[in-house]
């Protein structure tokens, strides 16, 4: 009876341990990477997107690496120019840290300009997008005007996303590619999902040459 009771107390310490350690926040860190206050399943995420997105800019021709810095948070907010706070999905800190909205938040589940379903996939896109505007930064070193920023992180955000997902967001809205005069941020704000679909589609037609003159610092 004894040993029955000891065997039933090491599974039960064990199956503890297997279900709270899935859902309690803990600190990810190589000498690549460092995520802070995520699940494990999202530091899986995070991972996968830091390597989608790294493949993007490999197949163009940018190979270096970065020191990646991710912090999941309850609450991400930025400040507009009169002072006001308000919340966001993600955003590049001013410390090169890249700040991201915990994907359990009720908040986040109702924030999707895309009109999808915030499933694990979606968010990773999420943190892909988050992690092209980090990259970009390194790569120019400096930081860019935002309409090209965003343009940069919408072509590697959907870009790098599941063909079926991809093609969902492209059915929704039958629009031309973007001429390039017509990149700005005032549509961008008015309707993100616009913006994005439109910057894709410029990006193929364009062959990326537009994204490569961004990254390249030259004129256009």
């Amino acid at each position: 009876m004894r040993s029955l009771a000891i065997i039933s107390l090491i599974v039960f310490i064990l199956f503890y341990e297997q279900n709270t350690s899935a859902h309690q926040s803990t600190c990810y860190q190589t000498n690549k990477v460092c995520i802070c206050h995520a699940k494990s399943e999202d530091i899986e995420l995070a991972l996968r997107a830091i390597r989608k997105a790294d493949n993007f800019f490999n197949n163009i021709g940018y190979s270096e690496t970065y020191f990646c810095e991710i912090d999941f948070q309850k609450k991400v907010e930025v400040e507009c120019r009169c002072g006001q706070l308000f919340r966001v999905i993600g955003k590049l800190g001013k410390d090169n840290c890249i700040y991201l909205t915990k994907r359990d938040e009720q908040w986040l589940k109702k924030q999707n300009a895309f009109g999808l379903e915030m499933s694990k996939e979606f968010y990773e896109s999420l943190i892909v997008h988050e992690i092209a505007h980090f990259i970009t930064e390194k790569i120019t070193g400096r930081k860019i005007e935002c309409s090209r920023s965003e343009y940069i992180a919408y072509v590697v955000q959907i870009s790098q996303m599941k063909s079926q997902m991809r093609q969902a967001i492209l059915n929704q809205r039958f629009l031309p590619a973007f001429k390039t005069q017509e990149i700005d941020l005032e549509i961008m704000l008015l309707d993100p999902a616009v913006f994005a679909v439109k910057s894709y589609l410029h990006f193929k037609e364009d062959k990326g040459q537009f994204l490569k003159k961004i990254l390249n610092n030259v004129s256009y």
